[in-house]
């Protein structure tokens, strides 16, 4: 996927100029794709860099559709996750990592008073897929990281939903980058440790990005978002500053902050792709997304 992304063969407007897997290449980090063969034989639905040592991804990368597909293909063999599982599921296949998190390893607490707990968080959201197929591929535990739910339903969701909103009102695929970053720490008998959701893991990053491209001739403009992990907030104050455009947010659904492609390269150490500076205009942060974004700031 990543190669028609930086390749002009096929693809008017190249989206990336280096690849993103040479980050990918430590020996805690395993490259996975996802997808079904039969639906997309040349092409994958989702990758994920996926750390072996913190047991979530690094960063997931896929294109958010424009809509349903229109070429309901008969598939070969009905796929074994049509529907939205009843549990996330370990990857089992032949790159699956020895090292992943389970199901168990992130759950709400039995005395969580909802939404205040860590949740599984997407990282490439099921609603940003058409298909029962390709959303229930999404369910895997190589694809989530402990999100605070607040803000995992809240103000994040919202950036998730813009960016499908957007792709369905200009009727073509978007670019999309989804990562984390950090270690979310807590103080506990004078030291500074990492927190995680269970006691084999996986770590609870600090921050969640995501790095949107359209690369099309009448927009070519780029936006890079993110937000801590706001574990433990329950802050119900309304803030317009710094968030994202000036836009009100809730603190407890996640205080979003939005800067162009550049500026998050050289200030955050985030693992942010190498957009193509022409046809993602990575120098200024686009505005294509503003008006699609709803924040939530109601009780």
């Amino acid at each position: 996927m990543i190669n028609r992304w930086t390749s002009n063969d096929g693809d008017a407007f190249p989206v990336l100029r280096t690849s993103p897997t040479a980050s990918c290449s430590s020996r805690t980090h395993k490259r996975l794709c996802y997808g079904e063969r039969d639906r997309r034989p040349d092409n994958a639905q989702f990758i994920s860099c996926y750390n072996t040592a913190k047991l979530i991804p690094e960063f997931t990368a896929y294109v958010v559709p424009p809509g349903a597909l229109k070429n309901k293909l008969k598939l070969k063999s009905k796929p074994q996750w049509t529907s939205k599982p009843k549990q996330f599921r370990q990857d089992k296949g032949p790159c699956a990592p020895d090292q992943q998190s389970e199901h168990e390893d992130i759950s709400k607490p039995a005395n969580a008073r909802d939404p205040y707990f860590c949740s599984r968080g997407h990282l490439a959201p099921k609603g940003a897929f058409d298909t029962p197929e390709e959303r229930s591929l999404t369910y895997i535990m190589t694809n989530v990281a402990p999100q605070w739910q607040a803000f995992n339903g809240g103000n994040w969701a919202a950036v998730e939903n813009a960016v499908k909103n957007y792709a369905k009102h200009v009727g073509r695929g978007v670019y999309v980058f989804t990562g984390t970053a950090g270690k979310t720490k807590y103080w506990q008998h004078g030291w500074r440790k990492t927190l995680k959701t269970s006691p084999r893991g996986p770590v609870v990053p600090r921050y969640f990005w995501k790095a949107v491209c359209d690369p099309h001739p009448e927009v070519r403009q780029s936006i890079f978002f993110i937000a801590e992990n706001n574990v433990n907030d329950q802050s119900k104050k309304v803030v317009r500053s710094p968030s994202c455009f000036g836009k009100a947010m809730r603190h407890d659904k996640g205080v979003i902050k939005c800067k162009s492609i550049s500026e998050a390269a050289t200030g955050i150490k985030a693992g942010v792709p190498d957009f193509d500076p022409v046809n993602c205009g990575t120098a200024e942060k686009g505005k294509f997304l503003k008006q699609y974004l709803n924040f939530k700031t109601k009780l």
